[in-house]
């Protein structure tokens, strides 16, 4: 037997010993590891620095008592965002971030922590970044959940983070869930701490957050007045018409739960969703609720759709519900909703500014696949890699200086007032609002060899196949990280 430790590439042990037979192959190896990081990519590597093959043996590496095997995290590189700061999650694990210090953008206090960081969640003005190891780092605007100070102690064990506007709730794999930041928006739990345990799944509104269990109850704090209390609206709700509950949706201030038999049950602010009683009868068989700002739409299981919240935002659908059939996916921006078709054709109502009204474009929106939206514009991607625009035309809604361009068109990305459309080559084209995002122009040389493109409210961020990073929009969001070296 030949024992071997197993380190993290920082340094940390994660295995002390390990006993191994001579014949045992690396696979033996991955799988006593893959126990301890279970949803982790990871490489193994010798201390002569060669990947080991999982059809090695011990005896053919020749490995002796004591021999240390290092574990390297692999992951793509991603990036993510607060409102007006982005974190580069680069493929070792570090993080780089740029853009707003009041958003984020400023890490230096934890950059010596910001090792093995797997995953990173954010409210609008902070980062919670979860390390391989199940902790957490978190930085931003202190009161906004960037100081976790108070419950550090806590944060281990973390499988995942979830967030309103301004706090963060953190499930652990135990069931247990720790939350930090404003205490009015979701981080004061002493009145349901004794219920929070064996959670799912946590969904949020603005300033509200409500916790699914695995016996399917439902757990609410927050705000009352979006969504964390059970009583608000006309219809007093009670803990047991919450337990039979599948799925859970959200506007910004209410909260609709699709229950086991296809009903629905909604709360909160009753001006945003939280009050479905006009619908309630039609409310059956539900498949999947789409949301708005201040509005629901449920497609049903028969391919129709049921909505309601505020009008002008989409919860009212009586003028095109002779349409609302066959419809195979609900998209939305603030105000509106568009609805594709098993047969390709699109739908749309809410704000008619907004998106809710796309007569103007109905002959071109055919064949239609996926809808993107900025805040209150919509993009069209069809099957023969088109786009087709409508809504607000300062922000997105409005295309045809870059109608051309748009072909043989991979992904559409967008600010809330701009689009980006990422072409197979790689290639992007720009359009919408020119200060958040819609211009690309100085930067349009860089702009190839892209493969993926993130955003913050205002701007963008492109991740080139090379790891390096180009952004453009406004600067004070995150669209210039000049400032910021070593983005390879």
């Amino acid at each position: 037997m030949v024992g071997v430790v197993v380190n993290l590439l920082s340094g940390a042990t994660l295995i002390r010993r390990i006993e191994l037979n001579p014949k045992d192959t690396m696979h033996t190896l991955r799988q006593r590891i893959k126990v301890l990081l279970p949803n982790v990519c990871f490489k193994m590597v010798a201390k002569d620095g060669e990947e080991l093959q999982f059809t090695d043996t011990v005896s053919d590496n020749r490995f002796c008592d004591g021999d240390i095997v290092t574990v390297v995290i692999t992951r793509p590189t991603s990036i993510f965002s607060t409102r007006g700061a982005f974190a580069y999650l680069k493929d070792d694990g570090r993080v780089l971030t740029w853009g707003a210090r009041s958003f984020g953008s400023d890490s230096n206090c934890v950059q010596n922590q910001l090792l093995n960081i797997e995953k990173i969640f954010s409210t609008h003005c902070a980062f919670a970044a979860l390390k391989v190891d199940g902790s957490v780092i978190t930085w931003g605007d202190p009161n906004m959940g960037g100081d976790s100070s108070a419950v550090q102690r806590s944060l281990l064990d973390v499988q995942e983070i979830f967030s309103t506007y301004g706090a963060f709730a953190a499930l652990k794999h135990d069931g247990n869930v720790v939350t930090w930041g404003l205490t009015n928006i979701g981080a004061d739990i002493r009145n349901v701490k004794d219920q929070l345990f064996n959670v799912k799944y946590i969904s949020a509104t603005h300033r509200a957050f409500a916790a699914l269990k695995f016996d399917n109850s439902v757990v609410t704090w927050g705000s009352a007045a979006c969504g964390g209390v059970f009583s608000l609206g006309p219809a007093q709700l009670s803990q047991t018409q919450l337990f039979h509950v599948k799925n859970l949706y959200s506007t910004s201030r209410a909260f609709a739960a699709v229950q086991k038999n296809g009903s629905i049950i909604s709360w909160g602010n009753p001006r945003a969703g939280g009050d479905c009683n006009s619908v309630s009868s039609t409310l059956t068989d539900v498949h999947h609720v789409s949301s708005t700002l201040f509005s629901f739409a449920a497609l049903k299981a028969d391919g129709t759709v049921v909505t309601w919240g505020v009008a002008d935002a989409g919860g009212d659908s009586s003028t095109v519900q002779h349409q609302l059939v066959d419809v195979r996916h609900v998209y939305s921006n603030k105000f509106a909703f568009a609805a594709t078709k098993v047969n390709g054709n699109v739908v749309s109502w809410g704000n008619p500014r907004s998106g809710g009204d796309s007569r103007s474009v109905t002959a071109e929106l055919t064949d239609v696949e996926h809808i993107y939206s900025t805040g209150t514009a919509f993009a069209a991607l069809k099957a023969h890699r088109t786009v087709v625009t409508w809504g607000d035309v300062s922000r997105g809604g409005k295309s045809n200086s870059v109608r051309e361009q748009l072909v043989n068109i991979k992904h559409v990305y967008a600010t809330q007032d701009a689009f980006a459309a990422l072409k197979f080559d790689g290639n992007v084209v720009t359009w919408g609002l020119s200060l958040r995002g819609g211009d690309s122009t100085n930067v349009q040389k860089q702009l190839h060899d892209v493969k993926s493109i993130y955003s913050t409210s205002s701007a963008f961020a492109a991740l080139k196949v090379d790891g390096d990073v180009v952004t453009w929009g406004d600067a004070g969001y995150g669209g210039d990280n000049s400032e910021v070296q070593d983005m390879k």
